[in-house]
């Protein structure tokens, strides 16, 4: 555990890890990360599986979000379901870990397919929902810390405002993991003006 904290400290303050098997720190967060305890099936729900084996094994992700104190996610939260999910991955427990409840969660934000658990789904979808709702929660958490402290600066209400979603999504901890920015550049042949459209985009 001496060298799990050291890990996350050293990764806070941007001292960057080399990734080499001699490395005791390395070596103690890799086995603390890497899990390999089987899911039990909910119908026909394997795209979700894969996607949950997926993010219970991504370093920076699964340490963001145990290591975090204090949570800012309230509980019936999905970052809570997904931060229950990852203790509960790394229990020392044979028997097939259930992750019906973060189904039940996407049913809430996205019904179909997670609703009906004989129905057929894209993991790569699902990525997008479950990472998408957690930014949106993220947001959700910095928006609420920035009218509170407008609040308690008195500012009038014309000047209130929430933080673009752009900045939002530079101040994520998931989005920084998984996302990335792009630049499409389009030039005008005729005239040559060149116009520039940023987007967002996330990925494994």
């Amino acid at each position: 555990m001496r060298n799990l904290n050291l890990f996350v400290i050293k990764n806070c303050i941007g001292i960057q890890m080399m990734d080499v098997e001699n490395d005791p720190e390395y070596m103690e967060v890799n086995d603390f990360v890497m899990c390999e305890r089987s899911l039990k099936s909910h119908g026909s729900t394997c795209y979700v599986q894969a996607v949950l084996h997926a993010l219970g094994m991504t370093r920076r992700l699964v340490l963001t979000f145990l290591m975090r104190d204090p949570f800012p996610f309230k509980s019936g939260s999905f970052s809570q379901a997904f931060k229950d999910f990852l203790i509960d991955q790394r229990e020392l427990e044979t028997k097939a870990q259930s992750y019906e409840g973060i189904m039940d969660l996407l049913a809430a934000v996205k019904h179909e397919p997670y609703a009906n658990r004989d129905l057929e789904g894209d993991a790569h979808e699902a990525f997008y929902d479950i990472v998408g709702t957690m930014i949106n929660e993220e947001s959700e958490v910095l928006n609420k810390k920035v009218r509170a402290e407008q609040k308690s600066a008195k500012m009038k209400k014309k000047d209130k405002h929430d933080l673009p979603y752009s900045e939002c999504l530079q101040r994520s901890a998931v989005f920084s993991t998984f996302g990335f920015r792009m630049i499409t550049m389009t030039a005008c042949v005729k005239c040559k003006h060149v116009q520039r459209k940023l987007s967002f985009h996330l990925d494994l």
